[in-house]
């Protein structure tokens, strides 16, 4: 009895059956002691005793299981890969045939949210791509009877050139000159257009506007500039600032906005959306000009504000500093590089200057207007980009300002002189650098105001030669003037089907154009489908509203070569 309850004590099972279990049934087979022994050992000295093995059934449901992850994961890999290749293969040729497909806004719209969202420039890479034409400047054209050579233009001035005289009466009253309009030496107006603030002014004839009489109306709350017309400006001015509220651009829109924000200094309270549907009532129309500007201010801006507004070409730094510092909000029309798209036009808001810093301040739609306070230019950039519109700018001003700012603009009051002034910087900057291609085109231009139209077209076509920018057309028309009117209609249709392929059609001027040239060749019915064109896409485009009424009441005249 001792050993068997040491054996109990230390966890060994009474091996001796119970009696009744003896007389029940045969004593069954002795268990193994020592392996019984060897297990408690191990027990007692913290030795785990090996775990039963899985049955068969659930290690085959585990691996089961293993196999179809890896089965599914192996699909789903294989599914991407595909997908990314099929991106790669199909969906990026749908996706950019959907792209080209769309208009340029929501071009641009889908542009700035795969930038945004997606970290891609693909679609802006494709815009730009897709809208740079194959020949990616103007055409050049065969030329014309070759009785002028370029050359000619630059041996002598086409105007006399002084400062006054017995032909000129400085008394302001334009009707009593001989009719010949003085303009400045071209060597003052090319270090005007060089210099900085220690350049000498021009000499000044005072002339007497010849616009459309103003109505009379009462003058608002504005100060009377004091800064004095004839000396020179001071170092630095800047507008009221206060006055003017800052706009950010809308899609193409830069024309509306820049003339909303200087209309805004007189009180005006819209934004720009009543001139866009003006000036623009197509959101994808690519160009506004300054006589459109000048529309809108004259017409309609002028019923609700007391404003009124000017435009003339061949202007100069100087003149921008007097009617700066004179308190006048002026615009430029410029050309702009953008770094994935190339030149195109612009408009600037000029709202101050400094002599010192070499800068002009600006009110810029695109860019901004540092924070209402000017986005600083330098002069070196502003009167170089400048110089691709002829230096052409637009003063806003009150009524009763009219006889004031006539004394500032001196004989840019007239219009001519403005051409003339033109004129001879171009000719000057072309004389000094033949292969300047801006130098040339202005100088065309300047001699289709004038009405010279073979010294015109002698002068775009040296242009042509070196090379314009393919997107000149869209804002600069007068080489379609200067071929129409010497009958070069085949070069009209030329330079029209360019300006539509290159504007995907969204510049009413090709319609128009050609629309000109199907009346002078008598082809009446294709005249009022291109001019009726271009009403259905602006309205406000009065030159083709004149000249179907033209066609209609039979007074049409075609062009007289000259």
């Amino acid at each position: 009895m001792t050993d068997t309850n040491e054996r109990a004590i230390w966890g060994r099972p009474n091996t001796d059956p119970p009696a009744h279990y003896l007389q029940q049934q045969s004593r069954p087979p002795q268990p193994d002691l020592q392996s019984w022994d060897q297990q408690w050992e191990k027990r007692a000295a913290g030795v785990q005793p090996p775990r039963p093995k899985q049955s068969r059934g659930g290690r085959s449901c585990l691996t089961t299981l293993t196999r179809l992850v890896l089965m599914m994961g192996t699909a789903y890999l294989v599914f991407f890969i595909s997908a990314g290749v099929g991106y790669a293969v199909v969906g990026q040729s749908m996706l950019r045939s959907w792209y080209l497909d769309q208009e340029p806004y929501d071009q641009e719209v889908w542009c700035n949210r795969f930038e945004k969202y997606l970290r891609s420039d693909y679609l802006c890479n494709l815009r730009a791509e897709a809208s740079r034409p194959d020949n990616p400047f103007i055409p050049t054209l065969s030329p014309g009877d070759g009785s002028i050579n370029p050359e000619d233009l630059l041996l002598t001035p086409l105007f006399d050139l002084g400062t006054g005289g017995d032909d000129t009466d400085n008394s302001g009253n334009a009707g009593e000159t001989s009719g010949a309009v003085v303009t400045p030496s071209p060597d003052a107006i090319a270090d005007a257009s060089l210099a900085g603030g220690g350049a000498e002014p021009l000499p000044v004839v005072i002339v007497t506007a010849t616009a459309t009489p103003l109505p009379t109306l009462e003058p608002t709350a504005t100060r009377m500039p004091s800064p004095s017309p004839t000396g020179p400006p001071p170092a630095s001015a800047m507008l009221e600032l206060t006055r003017l509220t800052p706009e950010a651009q809308k899609w193409n829109n830069c024309g509306p906005t820049t003339l909303t924000m200087a209309l805004t200094y007189f009180g005006y309270r819209s934004n720009q959306d009543p001139a866009a549907s003006f000036l623009k009532p197509n959101i994808e129309d690519k160009n506004v000009s300054p006589w459109q500007m000048l529309r809108y201010v004259n017409e309609v801006a002028s019923t609700s504000t007391n404003v009124q507004a000017l435009e003339r070409i061949g202007g100069t730094p100087e003149l921008l500093k007097r009617l700066l510092a004179a308190g006048y909000p002026v615009i430029i029309e410029k050309g702009y590089e953008v770094s994935d798209l190339g030149w195109m036009g612009h408009y600037l808001l000029l709202v101050g200057y400094d002599d010192l810093q070499q800068e002009f301040y600006v009110f810029d739609s695109y860019l901004g207007t540092n924070k209402g306070q000017g986005r600083p230019e330098s002069y070196a950039d502003t009167i170089y980009y400048w110089g691709h519109f002829n230096n052409t700018f637009i003063v806003i001003y009150e009524p009763w300002q009219q006889d004031h700012l006539n004394e500032i603009l001196g004989g840019y009051a007239d219009e001519q002189y403005g051409i003339n002034a033109a004129l001879e910087l171009a000719r000057t900057i072309a004389t000094s650098d033949p292969g300047n291609k801006w130098a040339w085109f202005n100088m065309g231009d300047a001699y289709t105001q004038l009405g010279y139209y073979q010294e015109a077209a002698t002068a775009f076509e040296q242009a042509f030669n070196l090379q314009m920018p393919w997107r000149t057309l869209w804002y600069r028309f007068s080489p379609f003037e200067a071929y129409y009117h010497l009958g070069r209609y085949s070069d009209v249709l030329r330079l029209a089907d360019s300006l539509d392929n290159t504007s995907q059609n969204y510049v009413e001027e090709a319609w128009y154009y050609r629309g000109l040239v199907y009346a002078a060749q008598g082809n009446y019915n294709q005249a009022l489908e291109q001019l009726e064109r271009v009403l259905r896409f602006n309205g406000n485009y009065t030159p083709a509203t004149d000249t179907i009424n033209a066609i209609r009441n039979n007074q049409f005249t075609p062009p007289t070569a000259s």
